[in-house]
């Protein structure tokens, strides 16, 4: 700085801002340059790792991605042989009454059911499989889907003896079940059975159904009573219930035979839960049919709901809400309510018979 020339000290400042400012430019570029080769640099790194595990790779022996099928070895021979001395020789291991007990059924239904399936259906039928070897027989197949429905255990189960295993492929309380169930899309259709009757010489049009206190005042629910006052609804009470016991009673011989029903279902399908009540219920009239304990009433092989094309017709929408409204009246349920109190109090000097007593068709079935 030249202190004789007035100017010096200005153009000394004016220098001096100048390189500040560059300085601060060449500052900034600097730290952005550093963050960018640090971002590549980590980007490097990374891809160097990739790159040496693929070298790694490479030195190694390539193999093949898929894993192999094991090969189970059975004996199915052995199992049909096994089976055979059990129970279908002449003298066999187990007896009678241990075949009845651990199939269900006597001997002969089984045979019977056994040449039925497999004339109606392949599955049932002997065959060979692809690699030429003979399948499993007819009476192997039909023990394994007893067995299934009778324990209620998976086919897994009988892996060891039978040789056969499975190939690979909100809170419902009553009310809620009866809300959602097809029963009452049945009912609102119209296509439901139903039947006409007389309570206290009242006519009522269609039937009604047992229940407790969760379901709704329905023209087609008939309850207890909680708390009755008298005792005309005190002999009520004891008759609905003792009705409805029959009833539960009726459903728990079904549940002590077949084990499958008293599990949690093993199915999310609901037409593979449907076809094992069916198979169950079928099973059993089969069952109380060849021990000549089954009994048929009011069965009418002319009802036009023994045609499926029955429950394909569509009901127009004005009698489906006509329905609706019969179906769930308040003020008919009160009225037969009322008409069953008076109907059971003025019959009950002839309501002291005999209940039947269903241990009769119970058979000693809890192995």
């Amino acid at each position: 700085m030249d202190l004789n020339n007035p100017l010096s000290s200005s153009e000394s400042s004016t220098d001096s801002s100048s390189d500040s400012s560059s300085g601060s430019s060449e500052l900034d570029a600097a730290i952005s340059k550093a963050a960018i080769l640090a971002v590549n640099a980590m980007f490097d790194a990374v891809r160097g790792d990739d790159d040496d595990e693929d070298d790694d790779d490479d030195d190694e022996v390539v193999r093949p991605r898929f894993k192999r099928r094991v090969t189970i070895v059975r004996r199915r021979q052995e199992d049909e042989a096994r089976l055979m001395r059990n129970y279908f020789v002449d003298e066999p291991i187990y007896n009678a009454k241990m075949f009845r007990r651990r199939y269900r059924m006597s001997k002969r239904l089984f045979l019977q059911i056994c040449d039925d399936l497999a004339a109606e259906y392949p599955f049932f039928q002997q065959r060979y499989d692809g690699s030429g070897k003979l399948g499993f027989s007819t009476k192997l197949k039909c023990t394994s889907a007893l067995r299934q429905l009778a324990y209620g255990t998976s086919v897994d189960t009988f892996d060891e003896n039978f040789g056969i295993q499975k190939e690979p492929h909100g809170s419902n309380n009553d009310i809620n079940v009866f809300e959602a169930s097809p029963f009452l899309e049945e009912l609102i259709s119209g296509l439901a059975p139903t039947t006409s009757f007389y309570a206290n010489d009242n006519f009522y049009k269609s039937g009604y159904y047992l229940g407790d206190g969760i379901y709704p005042e329905y023209a087609i629910f008939v309850k207890t009573f909680t708390d009755p006052i008298d005792n005309k609804r005190k002999l009520f009470k004891k008759k609905q219930e003792l009705a409805r016991k029959d009833i539960e009673r009726a459903f728990g011989v079904l549940k002590k035979r077949w084990k499958v029903i008293s599990n949690p279902s093993r199915y999310w399908d609901k037409d593979k839960m449907q076809s094992v009540i069916y198979t169950c219920i079928i099973l059993h009239n089969m069952i109380l049919q060849d021990e000549d304990k089954a009994f048929c009433q009011d069965y009418d092989p002319e009802d036009p709901s023994l045609d499926p094309e029955y429950w394909t017709q569509e009901t127009p929408m004005e009698q489906r809400i006509k329905n609706t409204h019969a179906i769930k009246s308040g003020e008919t349920h009160n009225m037969l309510m009322a008409d069953l109190v008076d109907q059971v109090w003025t019959t009950r000097s002839r309501q002291d018979e005999a209940v039947p007593d269903l241990n009769e068709y119970v058979s000693d079935d809890d192995a």
